[in-house]
């Protein structure tokens, strides 16, 4: 009792993925095709900004001009990413992981996902039909379902205080609309370089000069973000 449990359920892969299924799993009707506006799985276009792999599919360019790629969860960079977001909305040091359909972006629209979702449709196809956190005018980052889902397993532990509405802003002070969210103060942080998307890493539990060469999080990727 008094526990919260939360997870990644990994069942979305895409061609080239190195998945045995070799498909757009979940993310198409005709799952040997990518997705596209005449084939598709999906109803919320999600936010890929912290992948380090996507795959392109046939969608147009999304608003911003950048490609409309998707990411596989058959990759481990995947799944180190979304545990990473869990320490960064309070769900760190968790013992227990089980949450079922974790990630519905398809087609059955349970609404449930738990992942960074497109703010606008600067983050979205173009001419895809989509909608962003933003379609009722209220603009949302992009981590705003992270953070529900972090309160919520406050709440439960008693932390904060049980309310009717959800106590979760669509934006904070430690969010921002357009760009990546800055991740809270007090809270462990991992950091990968653009450069070879590796994790930096204290080498030696911080006997060596640090350097960007780990394929995964480990304790040595672990940094306290502090703030002034």
């Amino acid at each position: 009792m008094g526990k919260v449990s939360v997870g990644c359920q990994g069942w979305l892969a895409a061609v080239g993925d190195g998945a045995p299924v070799y498909a757009w799993w979940h993310w198409s009707a005709n799952a040997g095709q990518a997705p596209s506006p005449s084939n598709t799985g999906i109803v919320a276009w999600p936010d890929v900004r912290d992948y380090a792999r996507t795959y392109h599919t046939g969608y147009a360019s999304l608003g911003n001009g950048q490609p409309a790629d998707l990411f596989s969860s058959y990759d481990q960079q995947t799944v180190d990413t979304r545990f990473l977001w869990l320490q960064q909305n309070g769900a760190g040091g968790v013992q227990g992981v089980y949450i079922p359909m974790f990630d519905e972006f398809n087609e059955f629209n349970e609404g449930n996902q738990i992942a960074k979702t497109a703010e606008s449709l600067a983050w979205v196809p173009t001419n895809s039909g989509f909608s962003a956190l933003d379609e009722d005018g209220t603009a949302c980052s992009s981590d705003y379902y992270l953070r529900l889902a972090g309160d919520g397993g406050r709440m439960l532990k008693g932390q904060i205080a049980l309310t009717a509405t959800r106590p979760t802003p669509p934006v904070t002070t430690t969010t921002t609309i357009g760009g990546d969210t800055t991740p809270p103060g007090g809270t462990v942080v991992s950091l990968r370089a653009r450069a070879d998307n590796l994790y930096v890493t204290a080498e030696n539990a911080g006997d060596q000069p640090l350097i960007a060469n780990r394929a995964a999080i480990g304790a040595w990727e672990q940094f306290d973000l502090v703030t002034s």
